[in-house]
């Protein structure tokens, strides 16, 4: 009987199958890290982006950071430059208010009969109470601008002058009641001055010291803001003083007073009754 040697068979067969066992695993270690390799690249590529995105954004911030503090900068610029022209506006709306309160206080003079030494004017503001009531009537309304209010403003002067008697500074206070532009007219002293003269008989002056109150001369007034107006004091002597001096004209009646004012070439149509003022026409109408 024949027989037959098997093992070296089986030992090629199992070391064909390691070889096999060996070549899978390699195989699979080597796609696992191939595939590892790939997952990697993408995710450093990912990263890398980002990377430049956040450089880019953070470039970007820094760029508007400048700009924002360029922009801040300018604001308070802006608001340095705005409390400014507010103190100029205000430094300009008091000289021209002292100056046309002069010129209507140049008015009220007796002619040939008294003279003005010196003129003091002082703005006042108004009590902090008042202040904080003017503030909460206005809450509601929108800010204009930060211009001072003049109107909240009053004005406070004194007068010195000389005149020829008592008679002629108890006139001229009596004038300054009567405008409507002043109140709280007080007289501070009067006194006697003897004006000395080589060749003539020495004059007896009266120097005096008036006070009084003297409301704010609004802005300037336009002729279609007149419409709906009451002309009576105070507001008729702002116009006078703005328009010059009015004109009676034809069509005045027991009605209506029509007037023409010079300055501002426009003529009004009052009604008298009322006092209001119903129409505001261009130029002289009608003529006479």
């Amino acid at each position: 009987m024949i027989q037959i040697n098997l093992l070296p068979f089986r030992a090629a067969r199992k070391k064909e199958d390691v070889q096999q066992q060996a070549v899978i695993f390699l195989g699979t270690i080597l796609v696992v890290g191939v595939i590892l390799a790939g997952i990697t690249w993408y995710l450093n590529s990912g990263i890398t982006k980002k990377q430049e995105e956040i450089a880019y954004l953070q470039k970007e911030v820094s760029h508007y950071n400048k700009i924002a503090r360029q922009a801040e900068k300018l604001r308070q610029e802006l608001v340095l430059l705005r409390k400014k022209l507010a103190v100029i506006t205000s430094l300009d709306k008091s000289r021209r208010n002292a100056f046309s309160l002069f010129r209507i206080m140049v008015d009220m003079l007796i002619e040939k009969r008294m003279w003005l030494t010196e003129v003091k004017t002082r703005d006042q503001r108004p009590e902090r109470g008042d202040v904080e009531k003017g503030k909460k009537d206005k809450a509601d309304a929108p800010e204009k601008s930060d211009i001072p209010d003049m109107s909240q403003l009053k004005v406070e002067m004194e007068i010195q002058g000389i005149a020829l008697d008592n008679k002629t500074v108890a006139d001229f206070m009596t004038r300054l009641e009567t405008q409507g532009m002043f109140s709280d007219v007080r007289l501070v002293t009067l006194k006697q001055e003897i004006l000395k003269q080589k060749d003539r008989e020495d004059i007896s002056l009266k120097q005096f010291l008036v006070t009084c109150m003297a409301r704010p001369i609004p802005e300037d007034l336009t002729a279609e803001s007149l419409v709906g107006r009451k002309y009576e004091k105070p507001f008729s002597a702002l116009v006078i003083q703005q328009f010059g001096e009015p004109e009676e004209l034809d069509g005045t009646n027991s009605k209506q007073w029509v007037a023409w004012f010079p300055d501002g070439d426009f003529t009004i149509t009052t009604d008298k009754k009322t006092s209001e003022i119903t129409a505001v026409t261009p130029g002289k109408t009608p003529k006479k």
